[in-house]
């Protein structure tokens, strides 16, 4: 990921909203729906995907990434249907993105992809790279989560598409944060969930809280039928607009509970 052109890595990825950004992304929503705007378009489950390069031979790499996405995060949170499709905007290279974003969202952290949304249909901002599918899969679970619930918290937003962002085999042992995660372990370092729910604002989470969100979700969908259905029945509720207790005093007492995430990360260390 080139990050030399973009902002430092502390930035999110996530939804952006400041003053005339709702107008800035149903500008775009509008601009993008007109596909002889487009060199490319073409639509695949929820999300409608325009180009400014030809998708006939190019496009079924990323509508393979999006509909595999849709399905694999819908089936393992339990998510409800979509209410409102995902605009999907894919750039040719760097120098076109950085000029399509400049030109319609000049206020936004400058990252080598973007999930905006203001109050209406979500938007998705990357551009063909080495990192395109990582990318991608990144906002698109920011899409799909904010397309499908009334409202999801920080961390876990986070969390989730840090833990989709890679391919199913990738999720734990072979994910960038485990290595790192370990480290902290070994040195007794265990992440505070509850310090992570207190977070409501881009700029509170750093490097190592994107780190902690992730390995909260995949200890809630790994460490037992349980707490995997702790968090479905966490999403649920806000899909039904019942917002549930945080999920940390759902999973117990705070010593039980780290003890519990400890000796999960711990098997997955010494796991062949």
């Amino acid at each position: 990921m080139p990050l030399s052109l973009f902002s430092p890595p502390t930035v999110d990825r996530r939804t952006w909203c400041s003053a005339g950004l709702a107008m800035s992304v149903a500008s775009v929503v509008c601009h993008s729906a007109r596909g002889r705007d487009w060199a490319g378009h073409f639509q695949v489950g929820c999300w409608h995907i325009r180009a400014s390069f030809p998708l006939s031979v190019d496009g079924a790499p990323y509508a393979a990434a999006l509909r595999e996405l849709e399905r694999a995060a819908g089936a393992t949170l339990r998510l409800p249907a979509p209410r409102a499709p995902v605009s999907v905007i894919l750039l040719a290279d760097a120098a076109g993105y950085e000029r399509y974003v400049q030109t319609y969202f000049p206020g936004v952290p400058r990252r080598p992809a973007l999930f905006l949304q203001a109050g209406g249909p979500g938007i998705i901002l990357t551009y063909r790279s080495a990192d395109w599918e990582t990318d991608l899969r990144h906002e698109a679970t920011h899409g799909l989560l904010h397309a499908s619930l009334p409202f999801v918290p920080l961390w876990l937003d986070e969390g989730l598409a840090e833990y989709f962002e890679v391919k199913a085999p990738q999720r734990i042992r072979e994910h960038p944060h485990w290595k790192p995660l370990q480290r902290r372990l070994r040195r007794g370092r265990v992440p505070s969930l509850t310090r992570l729910e207190g977070m409501t604002q881009l700029e509170q989470m750093d490097a190592a809280d994107y780190r902690a969100a992730w390995s909260w979700v995949a200890w809630l969908l790994h460490e037992s039928p349980q707490s995997r259905q702790t968090l479905r029945r966490y999403l649920a509720d806000w899909a039904g607009g019942r917002p549930p207790l945080p999920l940390s005093r759902q999973l117990g007492p705070a010593a039980a509970l780290e003890q519990r995430y400890r000796a999960f990360w711990k098997q997955s260390a010494n796991q062949s």
